[in-house]
Order: structure tokens, then C-alpha cells, then sequence
């Protein structure tokens, strides 16, 4: 069974670095130096495509020894690199910016109300433009797009990012929703 598109696995940079490059190279190659060590040439129920493939490895290694084993670890190596995915985003419990935005925005949800209903109202990006407000650390009273009655009092500059990034996922939430009705 052949797939149309490879399977593609999300890592993280420094595993797509490392895969890429030839730091792992020695470490596999002894794995397979001593995996062909402890083989032995009838494996009962080894399915026949395993087999073949380690009837493979073996002319490979019997042919070239260590640097064989060092061929076939690039090999499978830039294998797996090339079905690597960089994550574009780090998960959350590793990155403290993600934590603080999450935070902020079940603070709103929880402690202000401001939930579905509420975020339902701005259907014309003022909850984006409310985030833009707080991210330009040099927006005026009169930016805001609230209105000058509701004008909310200014953090330091790691508030107002979070508090944009809260707003921005609020304003994303929103649109998913318009989307499914």
C-alpha cells in the first residue's frame, strides 16, 4: 500500500537541526553495527518484506563494513528529515507567551464575561482593532476603538502584548464561529 503523500511528523527545530545534519550519523551507526552483530539469518515469523530488508541491510554491511553502517545511517537519516515538519508554534506548556495570552483570555471568558455572546457583538474587527490598539505601544486615547468612554487604562508593555494576543484569539474565536453558521 503506497501513501500520495509522505507521512509527515512535526518536530522541533533543534530535532529537524539535528536530523539534518551529521551529529547522529556515529550514534546509528552503531546501533546498526551491533543490531548486525546480533542478527541471525533465520528469524521464525519475520515477515517477508522485514526479510528482505535486512537481507539488504546485511549485503550492505558485508560489502562496507563501518563506513556501510555510517552510509545507511545517513541515509535513514535524511529519510526521516525529509519527512519532518518544523512546528511552527511551540506547545503551550513550553512557551511562557502562550501561557500568559491563554491566561488572560480565561480571564476575560471567567472574570469579566466576556464570552461567546459577548465577543458576538464586534462584527466589524474592532475586537482586532482593540488588540492592534494595546500592540503599538504608541497608540493614542483616540485610537481606541472602544470609544473614548470605555478606555481602559494602559500596562506595562508585556501586559498590553498579552492583553492583544487575548483579544486577537478572542477576535479568531469569533470568526470560527461566524464561519459555522
Amino acid at each position: 500500500m503506497s501513501r500520495a503523500e509522505p507521512l509527515l511528523l512535526r518536530v522541533p527545530a533543534d530535532t529537524a537541526r539535528a536530523l539534518a545534519s551529521d551529529v547522529l550519523v556515529p550514534e546509528l551507526a552503531a546501533v546498526l553495527l551491533a543490531a548486525w552483530a546480533q542478527r541471525t539469518d533465520e528469524r521464525p515469523g519475520q515477515p517477508a518484506a522485514a526479510a528482505a530488508a535486512a537481507e539488504l541491510v546485511d549485503d550492505l554491511y558485508h560489502r562496507a563494513g563501518a563506513a556501510g553502517a555510517a552510509h545507511l545511517a545517513r541515509a535513514v537519516l535524511n529519510w526521516l528529515a525529509g519527512r519532518c515538519v518544523v512546528e511552527a508554534a511551540p506547545h503551550l506548556d513550553q512557551s511562557p507567551a502562550l501561557a500568559l495570552i491563554a491566561a488572560e483570555r480565561i480571564r476575560h471568558l471567567e472574570g469579566k464575561g466576556y464570552d461567546a455572546n459577548h465577543d458576538d457583538q464586534y462584527r466589524d474587527g474592532e475586537l482586532a482593532g482593540m488588540a492592534l490598539w494595546y500592540a503599538d505601544d504608541e497608540s493614542s486615547a483616540i485610537d481606541w476603538p472602544g470609544g473614548l468612554d470605555d478606555l481602559p487604562a494602559r500596562g506595562g508593555r508585556l501586559q498590553d502584548l498579552v492583553r492583544a494576543g487575548s483579544l486577537l484569539a478572542a477576535e479568531i474565536d469569533r470568526l470560527l464561529r461566524e464561519r459555522h453558521r
